[in-house]
């Protein structure tokens, strides 16, 4: 590809492959891997990029580091497979780390599909809570199957990195779901197959951990939002002196009165919601 197109023209990549028909032998000979996806390094104006191969990807922290590095200008990145493989489907090795890199590198990502593995949350130290002047502004996020052991602590964290954050969806279809039942019993029928039968149970229960978050990003408290991004202005607009100094610089006096607003408006919402 990079012998006939130039690096700096090329600003989509789209490619979608479900025929699995044609796939023969193990599963894992046809993931794509940091290899596979190297000679697309080249082309550093990337802003969207959409690959879903049948048998998904394999990508670790590393290889998301590098990517992020590699396509700041994205603003649209879809990783993932093409065909459900239920239990079948290859190990997750990139971790909540991983993701530091798309909000470190790529500040106009909108839109990520990506698997990570959240069953391990890093701590919120100073580089994942540091402020830049600039935040990504990824607002939705399809995480697929991705696995999760403690929503508020993925929650908290996934704050700290996309504080625009509020559209979180999984590889499982929230039509069905029940907000009193839920998922939590899946009967079980004459003749299932007992594999299938437990990963379902498990894909459902992961899609409830997964719905958890997305409220808790949801109903994150007003001032945190408020304080991060008067903040980020602070910043941005070199006053941080002027606000220690109980002075408010024009730039994030206007700032503030925006959150503000967003904040009575965000109350007045849920009120609605509760009438």
């Amino acid at each position: 590809m990079a012998a006939h197109l130039s690096p700096s023209t090329v600003h989509s990549v789209m490619v979608h492959d479900s025929h699995e028909e044609f796939l023969k032998g193990s599963l894992a000979d046809y993931v794509v891997n940091s290899s596979v996806l190297a000679p697309l390094l080249c082309f550093a104006n990337l802003t969207t990029i959409s690959l879903c191969p049948p048998a998904g990807f394999d990508i670790d922290d590393t290889t998301a580091w590098d990517l992020a590095r590699t396509w700041p200008k994205l603003e649209c990145l879809m990783l993932k497979p093409s065909v459900d493989w239920r239990h079948r489907f290859p190990p997750i090795h990139m971790t909540l780390h991983g993701l530091r890199a798309f909000a470190e590198h790529c500040k106009r990502l909108e839109e990520l599909t990506i698997h990570v593995n959240a069953t391990e949350v890093p701590p919120l130290d100073d580089s994942t809570t540091r402020v830049s002047p600039d935040i990504c502004v990824l607002n939705f996020f399809n995480v697929g199957a991705s696995p999760i052991s403690d929503p508020p602590a993925v929650a908290r964290f996934l704050f700290a990195l996309f504080p625009d954050l509020l559209d979180l969806e999984t590889s499982v279809d929230d039509t069905d779901w029940d907000d009193e039942l839920g998922w939590a019993e899946l009967p079980v029928e004459e003749g299932d197959d007992p594999e299938e039968t437990a990963f379902e149970r498990s894909e459902r229960s992961r899609h409830a951990k997964w719905r958890e978050v997305a409220k808790l990003l949801y109903d994150m408290p007003a001032f945190a939002k408020a304080l991060r991004y008067i903040e980020i202005a602070a910043l941005h607009e070199g006053e941080k002196k002027s606000r220690s100094e109980g002075n408010l610089g024009p730039g994030l006096l206007r700032i503030t009165q925006e959150v503000s607003a967003a904040s009575s408006g965000l109350a007045m919402h849920r009120n609605n919601l509760n009438a």
